[in-house]
């Protein structure tokens, strides 16, 4: 945990999202796993202001619209690079990793992580 110079926790100035990126503002996101305003999953939005007392990211949907969402239904937008994912070494670490991902979400887990480090003779103890 963030500590200030008098050892008491301190909170980082801006949310983590779904997939355990800091979302500052300008970044671009994907709307996901809402119930309410559930027609909103899968659209793109951009970051504006974290509301730290209501624990919510006013995030601007490319139609304009300005939604307040919590950040465990925001996941990160990266960009790709066309260059890197054309390098064979590249696919084949993605592909492996899918492999591990039982649960499709993008993210291992880590009883995910767990079973792909014994796949290669590693054990929890590295981590």
């Amino acid at each position: 945990a963030l500590q200030t110079p008098g050892g008491m926790p301190r909170t980082p100035p801006f949310p983590r999202g779904s997939g355990g990126c800091v979302l500052y503002p300008g970044t671009r996101v994907l709307l996901h796993s809402l119930k309410d305003g559930n027609e909103l999953n899968g659209q793109e939005a951009t970051c504006e202001h974290w509301d730290k007392t209501a624990g919510r990211m006013h995030v601007k949907l490319d139609d304009g619209q300005v939604k307040s969402l919590k950040p465990i239904n925001l996941r990160k937008v990266i960009e790709k690079d066309e260059e890197v994912e054309e390098d064979p070494k590249f696919k084949k670490v993605v592909e492996i990793f899918q492999n591990f991902d039982t649960n499709g979400d993008g993210i291992l887990d880590l009883a995910e992580f767990t079973v792909c480090l014994k796949s290669l003779g590693l054990s929890e103890q590295c981590l």
